[in-house]
């Protein structure tokens, strides 16, 4: 017997299937891999995190149970206060009548080592800046910057000066200093 030979051609499309048109509910591919019992290391900080309590402000810290970390952010505190009355960082001074009185508060944040251990515990007393509106608390702030162009001037014109007390070849210096600016 011979096969016919069909000169019908049967398109086939690798991305559509007939599960594909059908409108049932498709679950995704789930890995069957079996991890023996044995978590990643990527969850390892993230469980580790959990356990210690980051108080958002001071009530938090005096309403903490227990007692080992509250010494710990209490410490840190008393050092951040002792920091700031020794660099003179303010001045204490009665506030002007019907004036605001721009407000602090205190951030904490645990340090960790590169294994993951608890390094150190830090707080910070910041001000509440936001709360300040312009021209009524603050007209203006000020920020002085020198531009490259001006730091050339005053060195060219040192170098000047040099080169006029010491009688020095005023070309020779004058080719050095723009071949440093690059003009």
């Amino acid at each position: 017997m011979e096969e016919e030979e069909s000169n019908e051609s049967i398109e086939v499309n690798p991305f559509e299937d007939e599960e594909s048109n059908s409108q049932e509910n498709i679950q995704p591919r789930r890995s069957e891999r079996e991890t023996k019992g044995i978590p990643p290391d990527r969850f390892a900080f993230y469980a580790y995190s959990g356990r210690i309590q980051k108080p958002n402000s001071w009530n938090d810290v005096l309403k903490m149970e227990n007692p080992y970390e509250k010494q710990k952010w209490v410490e840190t505190t008393k050092e951040e206060m002792m920091s700031l009355q020794k660099n003179h960082t303010w001045k204490l001074v009665t506030p002007p009548s019907g004036e605001k009185v721009i407000g602090c508060r205190w951030t904490f944040k645990a340090k960790y080592d590169s294994k993951g251990n608890i390094e150190r515990y830090k707080s910070r007393l910041v001000a509440q800046g936001f709360s300040q509106k312009f021209s009524s608390d603050y007209d203006g702030t000020f920020a002085p910057v020198v531009t490259y162009i001006t730091t050339f001037l005053a060195y060219y014109l040192a170098f000047l000066a040099a080169d006029a007390y010491k009688n020095l070849n005023l070309h020779t210096l004058t080719s050095k200093l723009l071949s440093c600016m690059e003009i």
